[in-house]
């Protein structure tokens, strides 16, 4: 019988049960906290690369594609604010503030 068709037939929870693979509740939680730091290092890089396409001059629609984002509002949300240095600059141009 070839390798793969026996496999077919191995049912992974008879391999917990036969000791076959010995992974404890220690392993599993060890698992998950890399897992978990793993992610959030991706969604930090993520982020990071989001702003600097943002202060690069790519509009909201474009970073929207870019993260894959489904609906504008959610790539709004979340870097569409912006930073004191530009809020100030936007201020200063405002006519009631002495700005032209």
């Amino acid at each position: 019988m070839p390798y793969a068709e026996l496999w077919d037939e191995v049912d992974p929870v008879d391999l917990f049960k036969i000791g076959f693979v010995k992974v404890g509740l220690s392993d599993l939680i060890d698992i998950a906290a890399v897992a978990f730091i793993f992610y959030k290092l991706l969604m930090l890089m993520k982020g990071t690369r989001a702003v600097q396409m943002l202060n690069a001059g790519l509009t909201l629609h474009d970073i929207q594609e870019a993260l894959g984002h489904r609906s504008i509002t959610t790539t709004a949300n979340i870097y569409g604010r912006r930073k004191p240095a530009d809020l100030k600059k936007v201020l200063a141009k405002a006519p009631w503030m002495g700005g032209k």
